[in-house]
């Protein structure tokens, strides 16, 4: 059936029990801005542990946008040129959708990619209509993100109680933004010490807990504003640039 395009953002949340330990579970969130056709919200969520999925419709003039939004993904602060993309096509249960047509695509994303100096990637065409192509594309990514360099490291347990910390201060703070010295403050109380302010700001930025944007990464500064909910910017600026 017919979907009517996101506006701003949805979030849904994935989970999946690791393949290694069935114990444990890898929870992914899923944060959709694909109906915006002026973008800026990807710059608040685009970290070097980010995931970028790539949807298109193959049979639209899809060349030209895939050009853009890699050129767009690349443009993002700091970490994008370490960020994965994945590339999906829409729409292959249809007719004009032929093999011939799947090979073409795969091919010009590939040219794309190598235009911009970018690792080359498979191409996974699905269909919603009939439910098809999506276990692959399933697999795929959790592949890849069990592939990253920053899974399964151990991380101290202040960073968690602090990521705690910013989900309650965030629903009673308005607006939700907050100086050095309080962040500070807050992360003393969860047992983090001073020497270690800017990695942890760092840490909590690239899982999308927080933004904050150093002049040198793993470092703060007096001057510096912590934006505590990613969310309320995003929304703030998709509300303000939308077409």
């Amino acid at each position: 059936k017919e979907v009517t395009s996101t506006e701003g953002i949805d979030i849904h949340s994935w989970t999946e029990v690791m393949p290694s330990d069935n114990k444990k579970q890898l929870t992914l969130n899923a944060f959709d801005f694909s109906g915006q056709s002026v973008l800026v919200s990807h710059h608040f969520l685009v970290t070097g542990r980010s995931l970028l999925v790539l949807v298109f419709k193959p049979l639209d003039n899809y060349p030209a946008r895939i050009d853009f939004w890699l050129r767009t993904i690349l443009s993002t602060p700091r970490q994008a040129e370490r960020v994965p993309v994945l590339f999906v096509a829409t729409h292959s249960d249809d007719r004009n959708c032929t093999t011939t047509l799947m090979s073409t695509v795969s091919e010009k994303i590939r040219e794309i990619c190598t235009s911009l100096r970018m690792p080359k990637r498979d191409v996974f065409f699905v269909s919603c209509r009939h439910e098809k192509g999506f276990e692959q594309l399933k697999q795929h990514l959790l592949d890849l993100v069990l592939a990253q360099p920053y899974m399964g490291e151990e991380l101290p347990q202040g960073l968690f109680l602090l990521e705690d910390q910013v989900s309650v201060v965030h629903k009673v703070l308005s607006p939700p933004v907050m100086g050095t010295a309080g962040w500070h403050k807050m992360a003393e109380k969860c047992g983090i010490l001073e020497t270690q302010f800017g990695v942890m700001t760092e840490l909590l930025h690239e899982m999308g807990v927080i933004i904050h944007y150093a002049i040198e990464p793993g470092t703060t500064s007096e001057d510096d504003l912590v934006i505590l909910d990613p969310l309320w910017l995003v929304r703030a600026t998709s509300a303000v640039i939308s077409i």
